[in-house]
């Protein structure tokens, strides 16, 4: 089955974090993936703020911007101008920014799940409507 994969699982395929080996799972399996064009300024953004707290080096983020722009190639981006209505609706019924239901309303639009390791997100729409759409990272077994 095809996923939508959010910032927060793109992520762990280039740092060292709790289910890392589960998202290269998913990265290196023959699963379509999904992600809406938002994916590429939250990862950016997620590496300029390492760089920020000194957690990277600006030469290490860079490097991560590089590897991700290639990597992301095998995701197929969808442009966020398709999602935003049916994200807003997601977002104002379920208390989400539109960011994160931006990716959820790929789900739903794909009919497919999104996979994430943001847990606050997962939380927040695990006893909904929605359920089905909806897989933790640490679940995955492929």
């Amino acid at each position: 089955m095809p996923f939508v994969i959010d910032a927060s699982v793109a992520m762990k395929w280039y740092l060292a974090e709790i289910y890392q080996t589960e998202a290269i799972l998913v990265l290196d399996s023959d699963e379509i993936l999904f992600a809406p064009d938002l994916l590429l300024s939250e990862v950016g953004n997620i590496i300029w703020k390492k760089v920020r707290l000194k957690e990277l080096s600006n030469k290490e983020g860079l490097a991560l911007i590089t590897s991700f722009s290639r990597v992301s190639e095998r995701v197929q981006i969808i442009p966020s101008s398709s999602l935003l209505e049916p994200a807003f609706e997601i977002a104002t019924a379920y208390d989400r920014t539109v960011y994160d239901a931006m990716y959820m309303s790929l789900a739903v639009a794909h009919s497919c799940r999104l996979l994430t390791a943001d847990r606050r997100l997962f939380n927040s729409l695990v006893q909904t409507r929605l359920a089905g759409n909806l897989r933790w990272i640490g679940d995955v077994s492929l």
